[in-house]
């Protein structure tokens, strides 16, 4: 058990930023398209909340592969308590299911020495009490090899500045994968990254405008919709969500969804 930003996370749990699991980040990327992955996304600039803005740069990052590589790399830094993580390549490759050999340990570690590449701004104006300055920050530093096993993935100090002054929730890894599907998992981000808001009757109203927030803009709100009902139906088949309802708002025609959680 380690207590991050006076929250207690355990075995696969990770404190993640919002940044990180509400925007366009980390996409839905079609399996059967695996070199979009290797595209370079020149900047993305977005706006998570009226005073949170944020911009990313780097390689295009997915949520069924990129989403899980990451968080394992943040959740053990948050575990050990150093910027300077020793990261088990096995034990990775166990975790995200994939087998264990030389070839796919080799891919492993030309994809972690890729996040090297992928670097994220944020500035916060919050109510005046904190900025955070508009800096460029790696989502790893650099990484030492130890041996055929092990690596030191290193991790910038602004790292921390946003784990600590932005909003943050507890995303369970082990949960997460179980969904396999990606759109199921960009609806799981969203509903734990907005679950603050949830009512006292367990149910939460989310627009397109944020369940879409993982999709690239080439897509289609039709197609958009298409998706989120295959992971709607995925979340509630595996007992994460009870319901889900799809109406317009009367003033604006836009599209909303009502969630039930239990």
């Amino acid at each position: 058990m380690t207590k991050i930003k006076k929250i207690y996370i355990n075995d696969a749990e990770c404190l993640m930023p919002s940044v990180f699991t509400q925007s366009k980040i980390f996409l839905v990327i079609p399996e059967n398209y695996p070199d979009l992955k290797k595209e370079s996304v020149p900047m993305i600039i977005g706006q998570r909340t009226k005073t949170e803005t944020y911009s990313y740069s780097g390689y295009k990052l997915d949520l069924i592969k990129d989403y899980p590589l990451f968080h394992i790399m943040l959740r053990e830094k948050q575990h050990q308590k150093t910027n300077d993580v020793k990261i088990n390549l096995n034990a990775v490759l166990k975790e995200l299911g994939i087998q264990v050999k030389p070839e796919n340990r080799f891919k492993l570690f030309n994809r972690i020495w890729e996040f090297r590449l992928c670097s994220i701004s944020v500035t916060n104006e919050g109510d005046g009490k904190f900025k955070l300055p508009k800096k460029r920050t790696a989502l790893i530093n650099t990484m030492t090899t130890v041996d055929e096993k092990y690596v030191i993935v290193h991790f910038c100090d602004d790292m921390d500045l946003i784990v600590d002054s932005l909003d943050t929730q507890i995303i369970d890894l082990a949960e997460y994968r179980k969904l396999k599907k990606q759109s199921a998992m960009a609806i799981y981000l969203s509903i734990k990254s907005h679950g603050f808001i949830k009512s006292k009757h367990n149910i939460i109203n989310l627009t397109l405008k944020v369940l879409r927030v993982h999709y690239e803009v080439t897509r289609t709100d039709e197609q958009v919709i298409v998706e989120l009902d295959k992971g709607f139906k995925k979340l509630i088949s595996l007992g994460f969500i009870k319901s889900y309802k799809q109406s317009k708002t009367k003033k604006t025609e836009e599209t909303t969804y009502e969630i039930k959680l239990e």
